[in-house]
């Protein structure tokens, strides 16, 4: 992958060498992981579009749309060209598949494997950004990388190259496995479907909020159709999800989701937040009844497990420090100057 423009390099340096600033960390690296995988996501479609002499309309679409507003097609167009323009010339790199296995991402403190998304997810995430990476083929990519290492590479070996970079809303915790619901898609593989409105992958569901969008637009359905839809395509993944529920599983429940919602609950109250906003945005009721309903359906038994409400999470983080609370609401401390960050 291209290195990093000396600007953004310059600004990861600088944080290093200082990690007393969290807000100023994490733009310098969201900055820098956003570029990257721009750039990955823009090689992989140059190399599909000398492959397979066309750009399809949909994957295009999703490839140039930007921010949370739908683009004018008039615009998807002449950016496609003037893209196909720089393939045809060269200037566009390309980016085999099998060629990301070789691929590392710079965070902060150094680089990791293209396929290290927990780790990627994990610094945003402790620097409270809600910039996520949804990667699925993570484990098949990292199982090519220990075949190649041992001298077992074998060019039939499925790759999967589909990932989403985005923002995610308020709640990144699910009762199963981690949830990507994407208010914003800021890049986007080519190989990932465009009308994908939801997916799950292990034990993960993704919600995607633009292609959700985009169907209602289409179908000149009422804007608030969106939120609806949204709600059903979550619920309908965390049904998926449910189906890898096993007992240890409940290491998930019992713990992960627990430090999940800490990291979330740090994140939305770094502007103050009243109670209710906050069981509005975390205490969502629906998740376990409806889903354990439609999981029993479909002769699934989800193991026995307790989840904390949002005000227990909030009461732990209180008495960690991380959250102060004036009588009136809560503003978290954990990304105040001069508090170090480290990883």
């Amino acid at each position: 992958m291209t290195a990093l423009p000396q600007e953004l390099e310059r600004t990861l340096a600088q944080q290093e060498s200082n990690p007393f600033d969290a807000g100023l960390a994490r733009r310098a690296l969201e900055d820098a992981v956003i570029y990257q995988f721009r750039v990955l996501a823009a090689g992989l479609l140059a190399e599909s579009i000398l492959r397979d002499g066309c750009l399809q309309a949909g994957v295009a679409r999703q490839h140039f749309e930007s921010g949370d507003e739908p683009s004018e097609t008039t615009r998807i167009r002449e950016a496609s060209q003037r893209f196909g323009e720089s393939v045809a010339s060269g200037t566009q790199g390309t980016i085999l598949i099998r060629e990301l296995s070789q691929v590392r991402v710079r965070i902060l403190g150094g680089e990791v494997q293209l396929w290290d998304d927990c780790e990627i997810n994990q610094q945003l995430s402790g620097l409270g950004s809600d910039v996520r990476l949804a990667f699925p083929g993570a484990a098949r990519l990292s199982e090519l990388v220990l075949r190649e290492t041992i001298g077992q590479s074998d060019d039939k070996w499925p790759v999967d190259a589909r990932f989403i970079l985005g923002r995610v809303g308020a709640k990144t915790a699910g009762p199963f496995g981690p949830v990507f619901d994407f208010h914003v898609e800021l890049a986007v593989s080519p190989y990932v479907d465009p009308s994908a409105t939801a997916f799950t992958y292990e034990n993960r569901a993704v919600v995607r909020r633009a292609a959700i969008r985009r169907v209602v637009l289409d179908r000149q359905m009422p804007q608030e159709a969106i939120e609806v839809q949204c709600l059903h395509n979550l619920i309908h993944e965390l049904v998926h999800t449910s189906s890898y529920s096993h007992p240890s599983q409940q290491s998930y429940a019992a713990w992960h989701y627990t430090q999940d919602l800490k990291a979330d609950i740090r994140r939305f109250t770094e502007t103050a937040k009243s109670r209710a906003e906050i069981e509005q945005a975390f205490d969502l009721s629906y998740e376990r009844d409806i889903v354990a309903f439609k999981a029993k359906a479909l002769g699934r038994s989800l193991p026995e497990q307790k989840l904390p409400d949002s005000m227990q999470v909030v009461a732990l983080l209180i008495q960690d420090g991380s959250v102060g609370f004036d009588g009136v609401s809560y503003l978290s401390t954990a990304y105040g100057d001069g508090r170090r960050w480290a990883f």
